[in-house]
């Protein structure tokens, strides 16, 4: 079993880089046991999580009885993260709902989605600032008025590059900055799991979790010193195994997996409960039948 020891308090980064305030298992690949990674330099925080597992037999049991893994590290990892979430122009943001939903609500449940995924993240006590890759005009603004960072994504190049982008920006303000990148598409997203997630991503130079499905990735985490080195599209799950980072396996986190694409993923969203401005799209624009009874399947947000 693993234990978090939590102290209070928010981080405030520079002007430099990201200039925001905002809130502050595992399957390795072989290597020998007891072997230790070297500690990660300091990120200047507030806020720290000690982590102290307990191995059995080389095996560690994750928080609440999640997954077992070999290797991991004994630590005390001080943890301030920067959350990097892409999002495509909304004209062309989740296609695959169109026939669903019709272009113009297929827009709104885009951005919808991305609100409630920021203000979700942002209300994390383990996030420390959300820097949003976008070029969109629209969702940049509704954005920012949650709290989020803009920065513009200059190559256009795609997902995997605007994440490149994104974090490389990142650090150029805070070349300590701990580093996960994001789906924008999370709306059932609770800050709790969010935490739960990520105080176990601190753990490994770089660590993932696989979507719903478990062939997609819906976070990707590198810690100080290492690069992000973002493999998303197919089978990506698969493909950031391959490239060295941590398969993060803890139960109970299916709003963090819970992506949306497709009319049958945004079901599963509403069983979940999804945040309010993926409510109210959802009420205007989307019959409400399989959301559990409940008003578009909208939960409590806590804040």
């Amino acid at each position: 079993m693993a234990r978090a020891c939590r102290g209070g308090g928010r981080g405030t980064l520079g002007t430099a880089g990201v200039g925001l305030t905002g809130a502050s298992g595992v399957r390795s690949p072989r290597r020998a046991r007891g072997k230790s990674h070297p500690v990660p330099p300091t990120v200047s925080s507030t806020r720290f999580v000690c982590v102290c597992p307990v191995t059995v037999a080389g095996r560690l049991t994750g928080p609440r009885g999640a997954g077992e893994n070999e290797g991991v590290q004994r630590q005390v990892t001080p943890v301030a993260w920067t959350l990097v979430v892409p999002l495509k122009p909304l004209a062309r943001a989740k296609s695959r709902l169109a026939a669903t939903a019709g272009d113009q609500a297929r827009r709104r449940l885009a951005a919808a989605f991305a609100q409630d995924t920021v203000a979700a993240a942002l209300a994390c006590t383990s996030v420390r600032d959300v820097a949003v890759v976008t070029d969109d005009q629209h969702a940049a603004h509704e954005l920012t008025a949650l709290g989020a960072h803009i920065v513009p994504d200059a190559p256009g190049a795609g997902l995997n590059a605007a994440l490149a982008h994104g974090a490389a920006e990142v650090r150029t303000g805070r070349p300590a900055a701990a580093l996960a990148a994001l789906n924008a598409d999370l709306p059932a997203l609770r800050p709790q799991e969010l935490a739960r997630v990520l105080d176990f991503a601190a753990r490994f130079p770089r660590a993932y979790l696989a979507d719903a499905a478990g062939t997609g990735t819906t976070l990707l985490s590198g810690l100080p010193g290492h690069a992000l080195r973002p493999l998303f599209g197919p089978a990506s799950s698969a493909r950031h195994r391959a490239s060295g980072a941590m398969e993060i396996l803890l139960a109970d986190v299916d709003s963090v997996r819970t992506d949306v694409d497709t009319a049958e993923d945004l079901l599963a969203a509403r069983a979940l409960g999804v945040g309010p401005f993926t409510a109210r799209a959802c009420r205007e624009d989307v019959p409400c039948e399989g959301a559990g009874g409940r008003s578009c399947g909208q939960r409590p947000v806590t804040l």
